[in-house]
């Protein structure tokens, strides 16, 4: 199912029921895992957002300042996100967010080793991620492959008195504090058809066959030319199976053809998600290689 264009919302410790969110219109719900039980949506709550129609995003955030704890609080966030994700049936390849809920504006480079640390251990874990921030923190985490997938707030995106998005943005959130139902929720909207959330299985979700090939061939290649470039601490333009690869020009148009591929459904079989999460690792890690 394709929800670009369509309304979301994320919600905290005040949560709509099911009922309620398809009366206001809502496609998809952000929830949160954290250290706080009273704050995290509940395997059950997905599960009847799911019979609704409704899709489902998770996000870490328990402080507002965890991108001052640098790597090591990465990684112990991604920890606990992953194991509380895991715990929710959250599918491999779904994209697990995390929060930068204050003004980087300054110093946008301040999240670099929190962000850099979760992602890693969530790709790690077969999960893509997203990170939540304002125009600084996401045109930042974009440049420097902090995260696969951005979620910008209107909050600290307000340049000469004007919202300013960045254009990559899958998500935008465009109101806070909107009471619908007599719930505290914010207003989200979904700027493309893949934003990493775990929809409703309907069969939508499945990889052809021919998708199925691609990507095993792209992994291969992939992973091979980066094994050897990294070995000989080069910039891959290679002869690989026949093929010149510029992997410096070709990793962009990988990249999205995996973004545009169905994930999280259902009807995705256990090796099209590993498959699927070693090609998007191995992206990432090319493009690390290659800035």
């Amino acid at each position: 199912m394709s929800v670009k264009g369509r309304q979301g919302i994320d919600e905290a410790w005040s949560r709509l029921t099911p009922a309620q969110a398809v009366a206001a219109g809502v496609s998809f719900v952000i929830g949160y895992v954290s250290y706080d039980p009273s704050k995290n949506i509940t395997p059950a709550e997905i599960d009847a957002y799911h019979a609704a129609g409704i899709g489902v995003l998770l996000i870490w955030e328990y402080s507002i300042t965890a991108a001052e704890g640098g790597s090591a609080l990465g990684h112990s966030n991604a920890a606990a996100a992953i194991a509380q994700a895991r715990a929710a049936g959250y599918p491999q390849v779904c994209a697990l967010g995390f929060a930068i809920d204050e003004d980087e504006t300054p110093h946008p480079s301040n999240i670099t080793g929190y962000a850099r640390a979760f992602t890693t251990d969530a790709h790690m874990a077969g999960y893509r991620t997203f990170i939540y921030g304002g125009l600084a923190t996401v045109s930042y985490a974009a440049d420097n492959f902090l995260a696969d997938l951005l979620f910008q707030t209107y909050a600290w995106s307000t340049r000469n008195g004007v919202t300013v998005w960045d254009p990559r943005v899958a998500i935008r959130q465009v109101h806070n504090g909107v009471q619908i139902a007599g719930h505290d929720v914010d207003l989200d909207v979904a700027m493309v058809d893949d934003i990493g959330a775990w929809m409703p299985g309907n069969g939508s979700g499945q990889v052809t066959p021919e998708e199925h090939e691609w990507l095993r061939q792209v992994w291969s290649v992939v992973g091979s030319a980066y094994a050897q470039s990294a070995a000989a601490k080069e910039n891959p333009v290679r002869d690989i199976g026949g093929q010149v690869w510029d992997l410096g020009t070709v990793l962009k148009d990988v990249q999205t053809k995996v973004a545009a591929l169905p994930t999280g459904g259902v009807a995705l079989t256990d090796d099209d998600r590993v498959l699927i999460a070693n090609l998007t690792i191995a992206l990432n890690a090319v493009s690390a290689h290659l800035r």
